[in-house]
């Protein structure tokens, strides 16, 4: 066998297997590895050169080494392509109001004739209230109150009654047993208030107005004179 011929056909091998790179490069994977099995099949068999054919199995193993590293970069690319993005939905912020307070009418003020009164709803009668003294009938006792800068002879008490205010009204400034002077009124109904003094059997006041919805008397004595018991039950005309 010609030397020479030997050494073209190997510088031909080479050149094969350079194109093998580029083709493996280029991720053409089935044409590098058909190259290569027909490569290694006539130098491995017709030169018998056991020293280039390790070399060969070397570059083979390299080759496909080169080859599986690529395939698995494709799949991992095209996994991650298809994969769907998350998406996050925001939990809708909850508040809660607070309830509003309820409305009471416990303590307020009220003006009457003789002047500024406080007023106590604690369902009780002021000591020595006279227990003749008139009121509308099914009247309720409310409490009692204070005026302001008086002296402690004077006597504050409240009542309420289903009655609308200008009738609790009527009902002292036409009593038989009272004499009043000075009556005036203003407003309607929730607005209503109606003032009065009164003068015989009893020196005071009665004031008649609409407080959250229910009717109140206010009397306000400076002469209890005619009281009696306190405890006892008041009386209707």
């Amino acid at each position: 066998m010609n030397p020479g011929s030997h050494g073209n056909r190997w510088s031909v091998s080479d050149r094969e297997e350079l194109v093998v790179y580029r083709l493996i490069r280029r991720a053409q994977l089935k044409k590098a590895c058909t190259l290569l099995d027909r490569n290694r099949g006539s130098a491995a068999t017709r030169y018998q050169r056991p020293q280039r054919g390790e070399e060969m199995k070397s570059r083979l193993a390299v080759c496909f080494l080169f080859a599986g590293l690529v395939a698995a970069a494709g799949c991992s690319s095209s996994s991650s392509s298809t994969a769907s993005p998350a998406t996050t939905v925001p939990s809708p912020a909850t508040t809660t109001a607070s309830p509003a307070p309820a409305r009471t009418a416990k303590n307020f003020q009220v003006s009457t004739p003789n002047g500024q009164v406080s007023l106590s709803l604690d369902g009780q009668l002021p000591p020595n209230w006279p227990s003749q003294f008139p009121v509308p009938s099914g009247a309720e006792v409310a409490g009692s109150g204070s005026l302001g800068g008086s002296s402690s002879a004077t006597l504050v008490a409240a009542y309420t009654t289903s009655q609308s205010p200008s009738d609790a009204f009527a009902f002292y400034t036409g009593n038989s047993k009272l004499s009043t002077s000075g009556a005036r009124s203003a407003g309607a109904r929730e607005t209503y208030v109606g003032r009065a003094k009164i003068t015989a059997p009893y020196t005071g006041s009665v004031t008649v107005l609409s407080h959250s919805g229910t009717t109140y008397i206010v009397i306000v004595l400076t002469n209890s004179s005619r009281s009696s018991s306190p405890s006892a039950s008041p009386t209707s005309s």
